[in-house]
C-alpha cells in the first residue's frame, strides 16, 4: 500500500520516495499499512532566532521555507495558555529541520535556567537536520551568544554560514534546503545496497531496466526570485504541472526536488516482468 507520510525517515529507508505535489513536498512511504497520511502534512522546518532583532530576516526564512513548499514552524511570544519553553519545545518535536539565525543578542534567560530560550532552542534541536546561519558583521554582540557559537564551532559537529542582508539569506536557505534534502534522498538510494529488482522482504527494490530523467531550466530563476517572487510562484506551478503532465504523468515517474526556480528532475522507469507486462518502478536524482 502507498502512502504519503512526513515526520523523521523511516527505518526502512530502501522503502522511502520523496515526491513533491502540487500542495508541497512530502515523502512517499512504501509499506504494508492500513493509515494514507494526505498530502497537506509537509516537512516542517522550525525558525530560531531572538525575537529582539532579526524581524526582516525571520520574514525571509519563512518566505524561504515556502518557496520550497514546506511548512515553516516558529515561535513568538504572546499571550498562550501555556509556559514558554513547552510552547517551543512541542512546535520543536513536531519539526523535522531546525534552522538557526544568530545575530548579536542572547535572547531572555528565565529564573532558575543559565540559558536563554535560544540557546534551548538549539539544544533540544539536537538530533535534527541543522542550517545555521550567522549575521555579520556583528560590533555588539553579547557575551552569551559569542560563548554559545564558540562552543558550536569547538563541537564541530554543525556547521554554518554567514550572510549580511535578509534577501541573501532567503538565497541561502532556499538553495541548502533543497540540498539537503536531495542529500537525504540520496543517502536513501545508496543505503540500498541490494542488486537491482531486489529488496527485503516487504521492501520494493531498486529500479531496474531503463531509468529517464528530463531537467529543465527557468532563465534567470535567481534574480527572478528577488524581483517579482509572487510572479515567480504562479509560473513555477505551471512550469510544474507542464513538466508533470507531458512527462511524468502515467509513465511510472516521479518528480524529484530541486532548487526552488532552478530546475525541474522528473524521473522515471518501466521494468518488463516475466509475463511481459510493465511493472512501475521508481528513479532518482540530484537537482
Amino acid at each position: 500500500m502507498r502512502g504519503i507520510a512526513s515526520g523523521p525517515l523511516p527505518a526502512s529507508p530502501a522503502s522511502v520516495i520523496f515526491v513533491t505535489t502540487s500542495r508541497g513536498l512530502a515523502w512517499e512511504v512504501m509499506a504494508d499499512t492500513d493509515v494514507i497520511l494526505t498530502p497537506d502534512q509537509r516537512v516542517r522546518v522550525f525558525i530560531s532566532s531572538s525575537l529582539g532583532e532579526l524581524v526582516a530576516e525571520r520574514a525571509a526564512a519563512r518566505r524561504a521555507v515556502r518557496r520550497l513548499h514546506l511548512v515553516p514552524v516558529w515561535f513568538e511570544s504572546g499571550a498562550r495558555p501555556h509556559p514558554p519553553r513547552s510552547m517551543y519545545r512541542s512546535y520543536l518535536d513536531q519539526s523535522q529541520v531546525f534552522v538557526g539565525i544568530y545575530w548579536q543578542r542572547y535572547g531572555w534567560v528565565a529564573p532558575g535556567t543559565n540559558i536563554s530560550g535560544l540557546e534551548d532552542e538549539f539544544r533540544l534541536a539536537s538530533g535534527k537536520p541543522m542550517l545555521l546561519y550567522l549575521k555579520r558583521p556583528a560590533p555588539d554582540i553579547e557575551p552569551g551568544l559569542k560563548a554559545m557559537i564558540d562552543s558550536i564551532r569547538a563541537a564541530g559537529t554543525v556547521s554554518y554560514r554567514t550572510f549580511a542582508t535578509a534577501r541573501e539569506l532567503e538565497r541561502l536557505l532556499a538553495d541548502d534546503l533543497a540540498v539537503l534534502l536531495s542529500e537525504s534522498f540520496e543517502g536513501v538510494v545508496a543505503s540500498a545496497a541490494a542488486p537491482a529488482g531486489a529488496g527485503t522482504p516487504g521492501q520494493p527494490g531498486l529500479p531496474a531496466g531503463t531509468v529517464t530523467f528530463l531537467l529543465t531550466d527557468i532563465e534567470g530563476s535567481t534574480r527572478l526570485w528577488e524581483s517579482v517572487p509572487d510572479a515567480m510562484e504562479v509560473a513555477l506551478e505551471r512550469h510544474n504541472q507542464l513538466l508533470t503532465s507531458v512527462s511524468v504523468g502515467g509513465a511510472g515517474g516521479r518528480r524529484l526536488p530541486a532548487p526552488a526556480g532552478r530546475r525541474g528532475v522528473a524521473g522515471g522507469c518501466r521494468t518488463a516482468g516475466a509475463d511481459g507486462g510493465a511493472h512501475r518502478g521508481s528513479a532518482c536524482a540530484r537537482g
